[in-house]
């Protein structure tokens, strides 16, 4: 479903509902009513589907790494948690930004390994990405005051998380580093024109699919021809 201003409204299948409310335990006591929670949201860009589906089969085939099963689809982060919310001020301020952003491509590169926390990603290496992360991380935490996460303050890193790994898999690194590689390359080049906003609606539970933002700002080149059309021969 489309919203006016390229916005998609995701509707969220039964299972997905049903996914998230399993993750809530049977043994909560239910004699009183439980406090409203807050839910969680970030910014991320889909994969190409045919290398999500690889991503997702060297997950399955390598789980023994896993310290848990991973929550949301393969994706590249591009904003964290930290001043998101479905506010209507908070939604037209990503739509904003996104809808005066133009289409980049993105290159995937080799695997590596956060240093002080063990999760495992593929680099990513797009001057767009980069830009349309700064964006969001600045007019974001400038509109509503909120304190950003440390490493999107120094300089967030987008990535594409592969797993999240066991501590004690540290002196494994290099057999995990060069079977992930050989697993995933080539790495792909591909073209982004949306950025999908995810929401965790209980904690700890599946990151589910929220709204679509349609990157439509206009190219250099594509002003300029613009420009010239309006002028003339």
């Amino acid at each position: 479903m489309l919203r006016e201003g390229g916005t998609q409204v995701i509707e969220l299948k039964d299972w997905e509902r049903t996914h998230a409310a399993q993750s809530l335990s049977d043994d909560a006591p239910r004699c009183w009513a439980p406090e409203e929670v807050k839910m969680s949201y970030f910014l991320g860009i889909l994969v190409p589907t045919d290398y999500a589906k690889r991503i997702e089969a060297l997950r399955r085939e390598f789980a023994e790494w896993a310290l848990r099963p991973q929550r949301s689809q393969p994706h590249i982060s591009v904003k964290g948690s930290a001043g998101l919310d479905d506010d209507p001020e908070i939604l037209t301020t990503i739509e904003e930004i996104v809808g005066r952003t133009p289409p980049f491509s993105i290159r995937l590169g080799d695997p590596a390994v956060f240093e002080g926390e063990p999760v495992l990603y593929l680099s990513v290496k797009s001057p767009g990405c980069s830009k349309l992360n700064r964006a969001l991380i600045d007019t974001i935490a400038a509109r509503t005051g909120a304190e950003m996460h440390p490493l999107e303050a120094s300089g967030w890193i987008p990535h594409l998380t592969i797993i999240r790994l066991k501590p004690d898999l540290l002196p494994r690194y290099p057999e995990i580093l060069s079977a992930t590689a050989a697993s995933l390359s080539p790495y792909p080049t591909f073209t982004v024109d949306s950025l999908r906003m995810y929401r965790q609606e209980v904690d700890e539970g599946p990151w589910i699919p929220f709204r679509d933002f349609a990157l439509s700002g206009r190219t250099e080149g594509d002003e300029s021809a613009q420009s010239r059309d309006q002028l003339g021969p």
